[in-house]
């Protein structure tokens, strides 16, 4: 959620002060339309070779895009193929957030013996909120400690370096993270265990 948000806060800074031409914010933009195409095709990867494995393989395809973008600066290419594959990272989550939360409830019934559905859906309605908020939060504080002021046509560098860090870096740096955490998410091994022990439960 910080990831996407990011980039919806600052595509516009990004293309007005760094590209120098805002119009060509819309070409980028466009990208989104390989969103829909990709979504289709996430069930049967997923049938095939897991929800996990499609989350992580999105991850490192991100971490492509956005190392992609950042090196290509101002590249009207690099910028749309990174973009592209920036957006392929989220898909995994964005088409199976409920597989995920359904998968959570029912290790947490395997693990404490007891349901707590309620809980890990709060937590996940929590989380979009943070996301969008810590976006906001962190374009208004980074950007107003750099000195960019709206009223200018010409930002400084020290304004200018600030955008690209939120451009490119921090959400490089989440994708990142959320690579590393996605090893550590192994319970596609467990689900067959604990689908058979909660059906004997049951």
């Amino acid at each position: 959620y910080v990831q996407s948000n990011l980039f919806t806060a600052t595509q516009t800074y990004y293309f007005k002060y760094i590209v120098g031409k805002i119009s060509l914010a819309s070409v980028v933009g466009a990208a989104n339309l390989i969103v829909p195409v990709v979504i289709m095709a996430i069930p049967k990867l997923s049938k095939k070779f897991g929800s996990v494995t499609c989350l992580r393989y999105g991850m490192i395809i991100g971490t492509a895009g956005f190392i992609l973008r950042t090196i290509g600066g101002t590249n009207v290419v690099t910028l749309i193929l990174g973009t592209v594959l920036s957006l392929i990272s989220s898909v995994p989550i964005s088409a199976m957030i409920n597989i995920y939360i359904v998968d959570c409830m029912d290790y947490g019934a395997w693990k404490l013996n007891k349901r707590i559905d309620g809980l890990i859906s709060s937590i996940s309605a929590f989380g979009k909120k943070i996301g969008a908020a810590a976006a906001s939060g962190l374009v208004g504080l980074i950007m107003g400690n750099a000195g960019y002021d709206g009223t200018l046509a010409v930002q400084s560098a020290q304004a200018n370096t600030a955008i690209i860090v939120l451009f490119n870096y921090i959400p490089l740096a989440v994708t990142v993270v959320m690579l590393i955490l996605s090893y550590l998410y192994d319970i596609d091994k467990l689900l067959p265990r604990i689908h058979s022990e909660l059906g004997r439960e049951g």
